[in-house]
């Protein structure tokens, strides 16, 4: 039978110990605060720290983008009614925002293309701009009919120094024609009047006054058609158009009010020439504004064209007009929260946490080299026949059992070895369970001192260690775990004690191993020490607490004398009820192991229990009446549902419990008294 070996330290290697303490010097403690471990460990804590803080920096970053991005009413999704932005949408914004082709737009630009967003499909403009102007034709006639010189035949001279006088007496001519007295003071007139008149009124200022009168009409037609109301509102217009259109609706205007002052001007000398026809005048040069009246008229006319195409091009405007503000708004964000300021932050912190991983790293493969070699200067002292003697050691020492032993012997390749059972100087063959159970357990023992183990704090599990063991090899198995393993190694400065294990779990289902078990040297309750039971269910098995009659005794007997005990002093119902409550099951159950045992016997095995019974309380009269009542209907309901809902005699069942105590005083007062102590 072959077992895989195991090494302990060698002996007589004192420079290759030496060494291996200066490594493990070196490498230290993180608990103790020294060596390489605690530098690692502080270099980790750094690299933690710094992870951390540029994880958060990251993530509140982030979430300013998530929240501009999509957050309801004010994020980039809700303001622009975007059916769909996300933070990966804001990312390739941001991408554009911050390429070379992007342009800020002005405030008058932003709201300009807010208005574009807010405009509604609009009617087609059929009216147009229409003025005809002849300010051309009016002025050059206006300039020649007023500077045209004309001379009486024979003129009149106090006529032509005065155009009053003269001008009256014109219209007064006019209203004599048909009469020879004057009209004004009643004489009559002057034979030779009219040939005086006739010749300074001649015909040919007659015709000029006519031709003046006549332009003077045409002024005044042309005043009257002028208008600088275009009969169109800014609100048919969209947006993009409205100021233009405003702009052109106030030169229109001011361009009118010049041409009718012009038009003014041109009747306002005209008149004076009608009046004073004879006079030289010389007409006033006048700037023509009709070319601008004319280029404005278009202008409005081209703002109206494109208004009615901007209705089959209005949505495609709109969202190139939503892009551009989007944009905007992203690089005005962006400014707001300093994003490049905090992307350069972000890096520099992930250069942190780079730097100190990488010391990190270099720190593991630091302790790394060390730690292989140490193993390599370990397996230079490792010896495995040291193992197998330790396992024969505990054969021998423990359990006196030289017939089986270890023994290591090396392999072909000469660098691994196989432990050998041997009995005497053969292979053992057809090993028993239970010398299979020693040879194991020896040999999980001596493993807990190999090298694979040494300095290091074990978690340690034995399983029901004494399974075909008789009483003998039970109580050395406990031994050697009180020895080697329970066993405290010494106190710390606190003054509690210190165990070789970090944890020690130890099953069996063998009542005298855990009597032994429970005088085991072992840590306090306080400390993490407590005891369980296994229990079977209908769906598979749960871990409880250990019932207190297997805690506090070592058999079921001790815990039912206990409960008996307990009912005696009636004032314990407060604080037992349960006790009292169970009594009848109880106490049925202890007579039946008590009375067994002193009767082993009878001649009726159906009706033992109720014969040893009336044995028992032979001599008391009256006492196996009570004793079968009791325990009869107290452990049973059938038939006596009624009772189910009354509250049991405590009295009664105190006064039973004393006379059972007596009595099993009086029948053996040692074996009470032993029971008593047990349970105190």
């Amino acid at each position: 039978m072959k077992i895989n070996p195991f090494a302990i330290l060698g002996e007589d290697n004192t420079e290759i110990e030496r060494k291996v303490d200066e490594i493990t010097v070196y490498l230290g403690d993180s608990e103790q605060e020294s060596g390489l471990l605690y530098q690692k460990s502080l270099k980790y804590a750094e690299y933690v720290k710094a992870e951390q803080l540029a994880g958060s920096r990251r993530r509140e970053l982030d979430k300013k983008l998530k929240n501009k991005a999509n957050t309801p009413k004010i994020g980039i999704k809700y303001k622009y009614s975007l059916p769909t932005y996300n933070i990966n949408a804001l990312a390739k914004d941001i991408e554009l925002v911050q390429s070379e082709f992007h342009t800020e737009l002005s405030d008058a630009e932003v709201i300009k293309l807010n208005a574009l967003r807010q405009d509604n499909e609009l009617d087609e403009i059929t009216k147009k701009v229409n003025l005809q102007a002849n300010f051309k034709y009016l002025y050059d006639s206006a300039k020649t009919l007023i500077e045209s010189n004309i001379k009486p035949s024979k003129p009149i001279q106090e006529l032509l120094e005065n155009h009053l006088l003269n001008e009256w007496v014109k219209n007064g001519r006019k209203l004599h024609e048909s009469t020879d007295t004057c009209n004004f003071c009643g004489n009559s007139l002057p034979s030779d009047l009219w040939e005086k008149l006739d010749a300074h009124f001649d015909k040919e200022s007659e015709d000029l006054e006519q031709k003046i009168i006549a332009l003077m009409t045409n002024v005044t037609k042309e005043i009257s058609l002028l208008s600088d109301d275009v009969g169109i509102e800014v609100s048919d217009l969209y947006s993009e158009y409205k100021d233009h259109f405003e702009q052109e609706k106030i030169k229109l205007k001011n361009a009118v009010r010049a041409y009718r002052v012009n038009l003014e001007t041109i009747k306002k000398y005209l008149q004076e020439k009608k009046e004073d026809i004879f006079s030289n005048k010389v007409m006033i040069p006048l700037v023509d504004v009709t070319v601008n009246i004319i280029t404005i008229s278009q202008n409005i006319n081209n703002i109206i064209d494109l208004n009615n195409h901007k209705t089959t091009t209005l949505n495609k405007e709109q969202e190139k007009a939503k892009k551009k503000l989007v944009l905007n708004d992203v690089s005005t964000f962006l400014k707001e929260i300093k994003y490049d300021d905090e992307l350069k932050t972000i890096e520099t912190l992930k250069k942190a946490v780079t730097a100190s991983n990488n010391k990190v790293q270099e720190i593991t493969d630091e302790i790394k080299s060390k730690e292989d070699e140490k193993s390599l200067l370990l397996t230079q002292l490792h010896d495995e026949t040291k193992g197998a003697d330790k396992v024969n050691q505990y054969l021998n020492n423990f359990f006196g059992h030289e017939g089986l032993k270890l023994e290591a012997t090396e392999e072909a390749n000469g660098r691994a070895f196989k432990f050998e059972v041997k009995r005497g100087n053969q292979l053992a063959k057809n090993l028993s369970e239970g010398e299979c159970s020693l040879v194991a357990f020896c040999y999980f023992m001596a493993k807990l001192e190999d090298s694979e183990t040494q300095d290091k704090k074990l978690i340690i599990y034995i399983d029901d260690p004494i399974s075909s063991l008789d009483s003998n090899h039970i109580f050395f198995i406990y031994s050697l775990i009180e020895t080697l393993i329970a066993k405290p190694i010494g106190q710390n400065e606190n003054g509690k004690n210190i165990f070789i294990y970090d944890q020690l779990f130890i099953s069996t289902h063998n009542l005298d191993f855990l009597k032994y078990l429970k005088r085991m040297s072992k840590p306090s309750k306080t400390e993490g020490f407590e005891q369980f039971l296994i229990s079977s269910k209908n769906t598979g098995s749960s871990i409880e607490i250990m019932p207190k009659y297997l805690r506090n005794y070592i058999t079921e007997f001790n815990y039912l004398f206990s409960e008996i005990y307990i009912c005696s002093d009636e004032t314990n119902k407060v604080t037992h009820y349960n006790s009292f409550y169970n009594f009848g099951n109880n106490l049925r159950k202890f007579l039946e192991a008590f009375l067994f045992f002193k009767y082993p016997f009878s001649q009726n095995e159906s009706t033992d229990h109720n014969l040893r019974v009336q044995k028992f309380f032979a001599d008391e009269l009256g006492a196996e009446p009570l004793v079968q009542r009791i325990v009869n209907e107290f452990s049973h309901l059938s038939g006596q549902f009624d009772r189910s809902v009354e509250p049991i005699d405590h009295a009664e069942i105190s006064r039973l419990a004393q006379f059972v105590l007596k009595k099993l005083q009086y029948n053996d007062e040692d074996q009470f008294n032993c029971l008593k102590e047990s349970i105190t």
